[in-house]
């Protein structure tokens, strides 16, 4: 006889049938028959199943997960593992701490063998929510779909590990100020979470609500001063950097000095995903904000020697910065680029610098690969970029370029 399942653990495995009965596209007329035809349960048995209400009868969950064919058997030591695993990773995200974070990640590694439905789910979850966290993966949107679902049953805390990652999906990924918005109500349910707390700053910089933010970002350095939480510290003053810049507030040159001397000072005791963020938001400062591109240029140095992949989202605005002012790239971050990898944009910079491109194949690539992909893809500050290296082209050859530069202009007008 299959063991007893807990009541705990049924009023999650029912709504866990229902994600994996939409992923693989069952309806719940097919779901209540076995694969002989035979009746599982009824309907309305099913619907109270998938809404997490407890069914007495375990042989019931048993027989659906054989339809979606998985298997499950009950284990004390992983719903054990389970709980301490939510409460390490709540942990991690209050702290930043990157120790915790490599901790966490290989005690996860001890489980990728186990396939019991639910447990696996967990698992993969688990994983899922710090490799998104340190930039090392991104979801699908029918992950996220998937996450969002699983958020509205968990039990707390990791429910809120879910939403901490649905949200930094969709702010940094999606970017759709509308969906962002969408979060402020659960934001909101749970600002006992510091690192909900410092979600919910994002949310309202992306809405402007800079009186609001400023009196949040207050309570919440106090937290992090009193507990002495470096990386946490790094993170909100880099969020507020980027505040300060949209509003244009004085103080810009005070915060960015403080967080430039956090990093200096503390880069040993600091998550490497933490330091190349908030670098990267630095750099990203420099260029866009203040317009130093000697100062956004070695900054975005430090960063790709400290994180080689960051070039590939970023390395245009590197070499942009050097071209304005009037300085040569690094050989050591132009040998880190592998064309492979490169998008479009990217790829410009590598023909011109590595592949010695003749101007008259970068204004044709101009003209065709990149005016097509930034008609598609592109925005301002992509645009701004090629701007730039029309005008470039052109100081390099006087009266030759201008009809075509004018004619890419026109797309953007």
């Amino acid at each position: 006889m299959p063991k007893t399942i807990s009541i705990a653990n049924k009023r999650i495995i029912g709504p866990m049938i229902r994600l994996e009965r939409l992923r693989l596209g069952l309806t719940k007329e097919q779901l209540i028959h076995d694969n002989q035809g035979k009746s599982i349960c009824s309907l309305s048995t099913l619907y109270r199943i998938e809404k997490g209400k407890v069914i007495q009868d375990d042989i019931i969950y048993y027989d659906l997960i054989k339809k979606l064919n998985r298997s499950y058997e009950e284990n004390s030591l992983l719903d054990n593992a389970v709980k301490d695993l939510s409460y390490n990773l709540v942990n991690y995200f209050e702290t930043l701490n990157a120790v915790d974070a490599d901790e966490i990640l290989s005690y996860l590694k001890s489980f990728n063998k186990i396939n019991s439905f639910y447990y696996k789910e967990i698992f993969s979850s688990c994983t899922d929510i710090l490799h998104v966290s340190l930039n090392q993966r991104k979801l699908t949107p029918n992950e996220y779909q998937y996450y969002q679902r699983m958020m509205e049953f968990m039990p707390e805390p990791y429910n809120i590990l879910l939403l901490h990652l649905c949200f930094c999906h969709v702010h940094n990924y999606n970017q759709d100020i509308s969906e962002i918005c969408s979060y402020e109500p659960i934001l909101m349910k749970y600002q006992s979470y510091l690192f909900i707390q410092t979600d919910f700053l994002l949310l309202l910089r992306c809405e402007r609500r800079f009186i609001e933010y400023q009196k949040i970002h207050s309570t919440v350095m106090d937290k992090i001063d009193k507990r002495n939480l470096i990386n946490q510290k790094c993170k909100v003053l880099s969020y507020y950097v980027g505040t300060i810049a949209d509003i244009q507030k004085p103080e810009l040159c005070n915060t960015l000095k403080e967080l430039e001397q956090l990093l200096n000072n503390e880069k040993q005791r600091l998550n490497s995903a933490i330091y190349s963020n908030v670098l990267l938001m630095l750099a990203m400062t420099y260029y866009v904000d203040l317009k130093d591109y000697r100062k956004a240029s070695l900054l975005f140095e430090s960063l790709f020697i400290e994180d080689p992949l960051k070039i590939y989202s970023s390395g245009i605005y590197y070499f942009s910065a050097c071209d304005l002012s009037r300085i040569k790239p690094l050989q050591e971050i132009l040998d880190k680029i592998d064309i492979n990898q490169a998008n479009i944009y990217l790829r410009y910079f590598y023909y011109k610098y590595l592949n010695g491109f003749k101007i008259t194949d970068l204004v044709h690539y101009l003209k065709t690969e990149v005016l097509d992909e930034l008609k598609e893809n592109g925005n301002q500050l992509k645009i701004g970029v090629f701007k730039n290296q029309w005008n470039l082209l052109i100081s390099e050859s006087p009266n030759k370029y201008y009809k075509d530069y004018y004619r890419f202009i026109k797309n953007f007008e």
